[in-house]
């Protein structure tokens, strides 16, 4: 397993013994919050300084020394538990976020406000594009479109060629963008740190925009920090809030299990005229709280007539309804 730390050291530790292969020390004064990105024997990583102002982009062998010195040559040590620098490059400021790799592209973005494509065979600099802020997030490469989407912190989702760094589509959030982009289907699944969670298209109206699929509310303090996940066709996206880090929650979108379960009246067989109260009850069969908007209307021909619409939260396995009140025409609901 690899992993960095804010002790200033990335490791690799054997899963099985639990024993050190090797660790690199990143220099002193700076910490590790990146995941690693891999491909083949390579391992690409950020580092940044307390402040931000000084990091570095780099890329380890897999093996450590153990199969000898691959590359850059300049590490101070050599043993067979330290980490063999393959190459090294350095932004102008830190590096919070983590890479990506596609083909022989690796992304990520800095504190400098820019996304870097390197070379993942010796870490040259192929483009750079410049956002309003700083980038945390981790770069999603699309190799359909060959395209690369990423947030930054200047509050734009931005969608760029992947080849040369140009411009697809750029979209305003509500907010600070820290959360990597999910790609399915053709569209793109975001969250922010103001408590929304997007859903763009993915190739965008070919005039530097895209539509917004839909905009979902996340509730107060939750904060997307993680990428959202799709499975058996339901989106799912965790939740931090903000304000008790004990008690975020996960939201699921899709076709939840909600059901019409009866309807009352109360009084079974109204007269045309007669204020009927009625009672809605609907049954949540998922294992997941379930948000729903219903419409009730009555059908008469040539007439429709909407009687209600609310918004309805359903508890896990449970029951919940709404009451309304209507004036009995002959028809059907």
């Amino acid at each position: 397993v690899y992993f960095g730390s804010l002790d200033g050291y990335f490791y690799a530790v054997d899963t099985i013994t639990h024993s050190l292969v090797w660790k690199y020390w990143c220099g002193e004064g700076y910490m590790v919050k990146s995941s690693p990105a891999i491909s083949g024997n390579r391992l690409v990583f950020g580092s940044y300084n307390e402040d931000g102002s000084k990091g570095n982009i780099t890329c380890l062998d897999l093996n450590g020394f153990q199969d000898g010195n691959d590359g850059y040559n300049g590490e101070g040590n050599t043993s067979e538990t330290a980490g063999d620098v393959l190459w090294q490059y350095t932004p102008l400021k830190g590096v919070i976020g983590s890479a990506s790799i596609m083909g022989d592209s690796v992304f990520i973005g800095s504190e400098d406000g820019k996304l870097h494509c390197l070379g993942l065979s010796d870490g040259s600099l192929l483009w750079d594009a410049a956002t309003g802020d700083s980038i945390k997030s981790c770069p999603t490469p699309v190799p359909e479109t060959n395209s690369v989407i990423f947030g930054s912190w200047d509050g734009f989702l931005y969608n760029l060629n992947a080849s040369t760094g140009t411009p697809i589509w750029k979209e305003q959030l509500s907010g600070f963008i820290s959360a990597p982009a999910t790609v399915a289907d053709g569209k793109v699944y975001v969250g922010d740190l103001s408590y929304n969670l997007y859903c763009f298209d993915l190739i965008g109206w070919g005039n530097l925009s895209t539509e917004k699929i839909f905009q979902i509310y996340t509730g107060l303090y939750m904060r997307c920090r993680a990428a959202p996940v799709i499975y058996n066709g339901i989106l799912y996206q965790s939740c931090e809030n903000g304000n008790n880090p004990n008690n975020g929650k996960i939201i699921a979108v899709g076709r939840p299990d909600v059901k019409v379960f009866d309807i009352l009246f109360d009084d079974p067989t109204p007269y045309e005229g007669e204020l009927v109260e009625i009672e809605v009850i609907v049954k949540n069969n998922d294992t997941i709280e379930c948000e729903m908007d219903m419409e009730i209307s009555y059908v008469g021909h040539p007439i429709k007539e909407l009687i209600a619409s609310e918004h309805l939260t359903v508890a896990p396995l449970s029951l919940a309804s709404i009451n309304i009140s209507w004036k009995a025409r002959s028809g059907t609901w």
